[in-house]
């Protein structure tokens, strides 16, 4: 039970797939909000994935309806162990409406009140431990499971591939996906930032082109972007692609470039480099884990803060300016070309 956001999700499929490894003849559900199903769905080691309506239960004139139907969804399959990876009251109530005979979570869990909900519970450290990191420890504890980190191969989805191959010409060269917005304010490099960035890769490494990568109602910020630097080959897949397209787009990548946010995570789960932008958000607990991975964090006495609006300034964050664009630069060309 993982039902959201889409880091917390991708954080838990290492442990999904021990549980298959130590597991191969189980029957592996995933109940998760209905717009992660395309993402869980590709996950190896699951043979099911259960939606549940979110709008549902912020309703209170459905509230009730909905309860009783997710509990005839999860209760029809019999489930004998239902693990909370998540430790909200939503998600343990899922486990406590289950019916099933060990109805794990952790015995810290987010929202304390989760724990009426479970008949098992587990200590596993909230802060000091990478998330990954505390899912396989869960998971180890549950069904002594490997605590190895290993992630999964995932899936291809044929029909979501032939729509981005229409979408995204072949190129001979470097593709580098860059992710400009995120959620808080606190998480979004100004538009200068990444243009400076792009043209630096590019003076270095002229057979690159970038792909701007963001949801519906972003276009602004590819706009700002091209004025910017108008002549760099950037190609805008804003608002362009369903949530399954967006996998395979960020498949067809080289390698990504932003800040904590969910195609981030997207990259990780398919062993994309990231080169990944860190202020307000602690790196140690949600940041790419592995070689292929650079993590570029603020060294300021207030980061990580964990702030969605920086504190200290509103129209300027400081955590922003304390990354080096050349060492972002650096570290990508060394990569694409070890010899340099």
């Amino acid at each position: 039970m993982k039902t959201s956001s889409l880091g917390d999700v991708v954080h838990t499929f290492p442990a999904v797939q021990q549980i298959r490894n130590a597991h191969p003849q189980a029957h592996i559900a995933w109940m998760v909000h209905p717009a992660l199903i395309p993402l869980v769905a590709l996950h190896p080691a699951v043979d099911e994935v259960l939606p549940y309506d979110r709008k549902g239960l912020s309703s209170p004139g459905h509230i009730l309806l909905t309860i009783l139907a997710i509990r005839r969804l999860i209760r029809a399959r019999k489930f004998d162990i239902v693990i909370d990876f998540q430790g909200l009251l939503r998600t343990s109530l899922f486990v406590g409406l289950s019916g099933a005979a060990r109805r794990i979570g952790f015995k810290n869990p987010r929202e304390g009140v989760s724990r009426l909900f479970y008949n098992e519970m587990f200590f596993v450290p909230q802060h000091d431990v990478h998330a990954v990191k505390r899912n396989l420890k869960l998971a180890s504890a549950t069904l002594q499971t490997s605590e190895e980190l290993v992630w999964p191969t995932l899936k291809n989805d044929p029909e979501s591939a032939s729509a981005v191959d229409a979408l995204l010409p072949s190129f001979d060269g470097k593709t580098l996906a860059i992710v400009p917005n995120a959620r808080w304010a606190s998480k979004v490099w100004p538009p200068e930032f990444f243009a400076t960035l792009m043209q630096k890769i590019y003076d270095r490494h002229p057979k690159t082109r970038f792909v701007i990568v963001g949801g519906p109602g972003e276009e602004s910020v590819y706009a700002k972007l091209n004025a910017l630097a108008p002549s760099l080959p950037m190609f805008s897949a804003i608002g362009k692609t369903n949530p399954a397209e967006l996998i395979e787009l960020i498949r067809r990548c080289d390698a990504l470039v932003a800040s904590d946010t969910g195609p981030l995570h997207i990259a990780v789960a398919l062993n994309i480099p990231t080169f990944s932008l860190f202020g307000p958000n602690n790196p140690d607990y949600s940041g790419p884990i592995g070689p292929q991975h650079r993590v570029f964090a603020a060294k300021l006495p207030c980061a990580p803060c964990m702030k969605r609006e920086c504190p200290l300034n509103a129209h300027k964050v400081p955590c922003h300016d304390a990354i080096s664009i050349d060492e972002i630069v650096q570290s990508i060309i060394q990569q694409w070309e070890p010899s340099l």
